[in-house]
């Protein structure tokens, strides 16, 4: 009978010991459920996307909550043509992207070829000493900026018109 009991206590220990270890699992995965939920893909973005060129609080400010997100950028000069891109991807289908270009254009070339003869969507700020224009195409969404600017390794004086 002694033995009998001694093989109950056995069983009920294993049993118990079950119990606990599958608590555990459990709440384990509740946790990381939690946590997968309350932290959005974006927050796991490196915190200097686009190769140290953005930071991350600027997409988590304009973007909407989203289970994963990712950057990607790319980057191509020839002449006196220098072009940046940066965009960031979620799986809720929204994208933030910005693209730099460096021309040889003048602000007249530039004000015909992206404001055209309406301006009345178009702002001039001047900030330290840099003009620049700007402005929103509503249709889009999308921004055009025009900053005067000369590329390292170039002079202006080389240039047919100004470079931005």
């Amino acid at each position: 009978m002694a033995e009998s009991t001694r093989e109950t206590e056995r069983a009920a220990t294993r049993y118990a010991v079950k119990w606990i270890v599958l608590s555990l699992v459990i709440l384990s995965l509740l946790g990381g459920g939690a946590w997968f939920a309350l932290t959005t893909g974006l927050e796991r973005l490196p915190k200097k996307m686009c190769d140290g060129a953005v930071e991350r609080d600027l997409a988590i400010r304009a973007l909407p909550r989203t289970r994963t997100a990712d950057d990607s950028y790319d980057q191509r000069s020839g002449g006196t043509e220098i072009e940046y891109a940066c965009r960031v991807y979620t799986s809720a289908g929204s994208i933030l992207t910005g693209r730099a270009e460096v021309n040889d254009v003048s602000p007249a070339n530039w004000v015909e070829h992206f404001v055209g003869a309406s301006q009345h969507d178009t702002v001039k700020v001047s900030v330290g000493g840099i003009e620049a224009m700007a402005r929103l195409d509503q249709e889009s969404g999308i921004s055009y900026v025009y900053v005067p600017c000369v590329p390292r390794d170039y002079r202006a004086e080389d240039a047919s018109e100004a470079y931005a």
